[in-house]
This record gives C-alpha cells, structure tokens and sequence, in this order.
C-alpha cells in the first residue's frame, strides 16, 4: 500500500511537469524560440533541422507574397512641340492625359502590360511637312515589355496605335516609371513616357498610383 501511495505520489509531478514542457514548448515555438528540450537532446541537431525545414519554407513563401498582376491609375501632361521650323511659330502644346495600365508580371524581373492613354483636349498640330492635323480627344493602347532593373524603378517599350476621329497613328511608346510602396499593396510614383508617332512625337510627364494583386 505505502509502495502504490508513493508511485502515485511521484506520477502526479511529473504528469505535470511533462505538461508545463509541452505548455512551454509550444509558447517558445510560437515566439521563434526554440523549445525546451530533455537531458541528453542535440539541440544543435534540432537548430540545423529547424533551420532546414525554414530554407525549405522560404520560396514557397516568398512565391506567396509575389503578386503577379498590377493596375496603374495616371495622370499626366503630354508635350508636344510644333513642327514648322520657323521661330516665330515654334511652340509647344500641353495636353493632359488620363491613364490605366494593366501588368502582368512573369518572375520579379520581367512582365507584359497593356497601356490605355485618354486625351482631355482637343488640338491642332502641325507637322514637319507644314500639314495641320486635327486631333480631338485622342485614345491610345500599347502594348509593352516591361523590365525591372532594380527594386520600384521598372523600363518599358513596345508598339501602339492612337485612335482619333480625322487621322489614327502607329506608335512606338519607351519610357520608365519608378513607383514607392506605401501599404496594402499600394504604389505612387511617377512616369516619363516618350512615343514616337507617324507625324510628330510627344513626350509625356505623369503621377501615377498602383495596386499589385
């Protein structure tokens, strides 16, 4: 009797220490400690194997976190420089523009995107051959490569066609828009584009925001 009274007195400690281990494993393993462990347990082995399966981890949550499509709010001022060569009919027209871009992003280096430029003006321009050409709210759709260099700074380029009621140009776009991240996935930056059309050129400054998803 006094041997099974003692047994039980000894098995009721431990139960709980055991316990308070296992409690306190699972609380240091929640804060990125690592848990207590036995006498006579590797703790190296046990460091290089959480260490290990972390490595293991890392891509597939850096994959996660990766967000392959982005949409692009802009607003920006088109210049556009006159073409008759004579000084006293140089000038410079200012159109403003509004912009939504959409990216697809193929690895965190390289994406393809589909750019929409609305004009808010109607304007007269004048080309190197002394023509004038009427252009009334023009619409512009490109499609880009577009190459990220170094983190936020991204560089783009490839074909277009501007639509307008009297005359539609093709348009070669290049430019570069570098954007700072603020939170939730959210970007503002800027954006200098440069379009090279059929009769003139312009060259457009603009702010921009962004939303990765």
């Amino acid at each position: 009797m006094r041997d099974q009274r003692f047994a039980s007195s000894c098995f009721v400690p431990l139960v709980a220490l055991l316990t308070l281990l296992v409690v306190a494993g699972e609380a240091r393993a929640q804060q990125g400690v690592a848990p207590l462990a036995p006498a006579g347990f590797d703790a190296s082995s046990a460091a290089g194997q959480q260490q290990e399966a972390a490595a293991e981890q890392e891509p597939g949550e850096h994959e996660e976190d990766f967000k392959r499509h982005k949409v692009l709010f802009l607003y920006a001022t088109g210049w556009v420089r006159q073409g008759d060569p004579s000084p006293e009919r140089q000038g410079v027209l200012v159109v403003p523009t509004l912009g939504i871009d959409y990216e697809f992003w193929i690895n965190h280096k390289f994406g393809i995107a589909v750019q929409n430029d609305f004009e808010l003006s109607s304007y007269v321009i004048e080309t190197h051959d002394g023509e004038e050409v009427d252009r009334e709210f023009a619409y512009l759709v490109a499609a880009t490569f577009v190459y990220e260099p170094i983190a936020n700074l991204s560089l783009f380029l490839g074909p277009g066609y501007e639509f307008e009621e009297h005359n539609s140009f093709f348009v070669f776009r290049f430019g570069g828009a570098y954007g700072i991240p603020i939170r939730n996935h959210w970007d503002v930056g800027f954006t200098v584009t440069y379009d090279h059309k059929d009769v003139y050129d312009a060259v457009s400054f603009g702010v921009l925001f962004g939303k990765r998803f």
